[in-house]
């Protein structure tokens, strides 16, 4: 049986798209850390303490790595 991964608080994702957000604009491939999980999608930490907050309406733009 394949072990099916799932995202949650702790797994490591990447972009698969530019994401333009009212600071700054991250681009294809930057990667995070889901740090928490809400009603509005989770949480995202990169490695610098960068934050995203409530991921939900871009969560087609993550990706497991």
């Amino acid at each position: 049986m394949k072990k099916v991964k799932v995202m949650k608080i702790g797994s490591r994702v990447r972009l698969n798209a530019d994401v333009d957000m009212t600071h700054c604009v991250y681009t294809k491939g930057h990667e995070f850390t889901i740090v928490d999980e809400g009603e509005r999608g989770f949480d995202l930490k990169d490695d610098d303490g960068n934050m995203i907050y409530e991921t939900r309406l871009m969560h087609h733009k993550l990706e497991l790595i």
